[in-house]
């Protein structure tokens, strides 16, 4: 029997996100195994209540819906379960991603509507679920409820090639999964350490190749690779690099390609290596430094330090990679002269202004978590479910004054124009490193951005706490400072 699958991600908080419009691959991965098994699957990503595809869900009567799930769109996703079993009472629902993984049982006892949850990767679930759903029974009296664990691993060469929305010119790319490192704020260690699975397993450089042939076969003129970490610091991912530069180059396909790696994963004797990666069509990197402070940088257990993150820094600027950078400024035990030296480590590398590219200053406390486990031990976490997300308590209480300022501002200036900005940064310095001329004019306006940016955050974090000061006066500061970017903002557009 053919059933109707639905795949979602609700759109939540994750509206101001940059990657908002862009698409989940996983979901699309889960999509060819249930059509493999015969049935019908729609995705969609981003579903928003107000949306057109928002408007079509609601016309259709699914058999099978399951839902990717995160921090930022908990809440939406849990309100779009109880809607959708009130109007369509024989849906099976089932919820996956890291979030949920560690807050199954929870989610599962408080939430009676939804029948099952993945823990981890989703292709054995899904392939099982898909089997099952063949007959014409009942699927009520089938379908596997509560906690469904994987009982084998997909071989990633194995994998069919994902497809891609109609609504997008650039595609994305996973190449690995998982990540052999421990940072105390990320989910990624508790979900691999939770299974019989390798924290980390790639996919060969022929492998990658033959679907990036395809995508450049199909006209996508940009990828983004949606790894965790795209290179390791060891021999073997630096063979699996070059060997695929060294494809692309030979077959002459010029796609330019953006990926996430550690700071750590090249040194100064890898320049060579670099040029050649970049000859292959890597322009962008994302770097995970998250801090410009060696004590948060511990605290965080990232395994690297600043002059580590100096040398990368000027690597990837000689070698004409445009960079974007993890940045969390506020940690759950710095103090402010932490922060202030972040905040100068951030202006020495010429990248302050990161700092106004996200809603939040402070560190995320995901479920699943070292810091998790940590603030809990020290009573320091909200006490609500572990799904919802949870507020902690600073080791200087007079942090969050400040914090809560910033952080309450941002939505306006995204909107009015953060998001504009950095886009625009990206797009000038790709113009300028593709054509290999000078940077110069992009440096010095970037560079004024930069030690503004700097400017106002030293400032109201030596002003703190926030409450010996007028608050009025934060946002005439804040409201000058959205001025000022306007201003960087039409000095990038001039260079176009």
């Amino acid at each position: 029997m053919i059933r109707s699958f639905a795949l979602v991600r609700v759109l939540g908080k994750d509206r101001h996100d940059f990657n908002t419009s862009d698409y989940n691959i996983g979901l699309r991965y889960l999509e060819s195994i249930i059509k493999d098994n015969g049935h019908d699957c729609d995705i969609y990503d981003p579903y928003d209540f107000s949306s057109d595809n928002g408007k079509l869900f609601s016309k259709k009567k699914y058999s099978i819906v399951g839902l990717s799930v995160h921090i930022l769109n908990i809440e939406e996703s849990l309100s779009f379960v109880n809607a959708l079993k009130a109007s369509n009472p024989e849906v099976y629902i089932i919820l996956g991603g890291h979030h949920v993984t560690s807050t199954a049982t929870e989610i599962l006892t408080d939430y009676q509507d939804i029948d099952a949850i993945c823990h981890g990767e989703g292709e054995d679930v899904i392939n099982k679920i898909a089997k099952n759903a063949k007959t014409n029974v009942s699927l009520n009296m089938i379908l596997p409820k509560g906690v469904l664990k994987p009982e084998k691993y997909f071989d990633l060469e194995k994998l069919e090639f994902p497809s891609i929305p109609n609504n997008t010119s650039i595609a994305r790319l996973s190449t690995s999964r998982g990540c052999p490192f421990f940072c105390s704020f990320c989910t990624t260690p508790k979900i691999y350490n939770s299974t019989n699975l390798q924290r980390y397993r790639s996919r060969s450089a022929n492998n990658i190749f033959a679907e990036i042939e395809k995508l450049n076969s199909y006209g996508y003129r940009k990828l983004k690779v949606n790894d965790d970490i795209f290179i390791l610091p060891n021999k073997e991912s630096h063979k699996r690099i070059k060997n695929l530069s060294l494809k692309l180059i030979e077959a002459k396909i010029r796609v330019p390609y953006e990926a996430e790696t550690r700071v750590d994963a090249f040194n100064d004797s890898d320049e060579g290596l670099i040029n050649t990666i970049k000859k292959g069509g890597l322009n962008k990197l994302f770097l995970g430094i998250e801090s410009g402070s060696d004590k948060i940088l511990k605290e965080f257990n990232k395994g690297i330090t600043f002059k580590q993150i100096q040398k990368a820094i000027r690597l990837y600027d000689k070698n004409r990679i445009v960079l974007n950078a993890g940045n969390i400024l506020v940690s759950s035990d710095c103090g402010i002269d932490d922060i202030r030296e972040s905040i100068m480590g951030f202006k020495k590398l010429n990248l302050a202004y990161f700092f106004f590219r996200r809603v939040t200053f402070h560190v995320h406390c995901f479920p699943g978590t070292n810091l998790e486990l940590r603030l809990e031990r020290e009573n320091r976490l909200e006490k609500k479910r572990r799904y919802l997300y949870r507020s902690y308590k600073f080791k200087e209480s007079r942090i969050e004054d400040v914090v809560n300022l910033f952080e309450g501002s941002m939505l306006h200036y995204l909107d009015e124009i953060g998001k504009k900005i950095f886009q625009k940064r990206v797009q000038i310095l790709n113009r300028y490193h593709n054509k290999n001329s000078s940077p110069a004019p992009v440096d010095a306006i970037l560079s004024d951005f930069n030690n503004k940016a700097a400017e106002i955050l030293l400032k109201w974090f030596k002003l703190a706490p926030a409450k010996m000061i007028k608050t009025k006066n934060f946002y005439d500061d804040f409201n000058a400072f959205i001025e000022f970017t306007k201003g960087v903002y039409k000095k990038l557009f001039s260079l176009n």
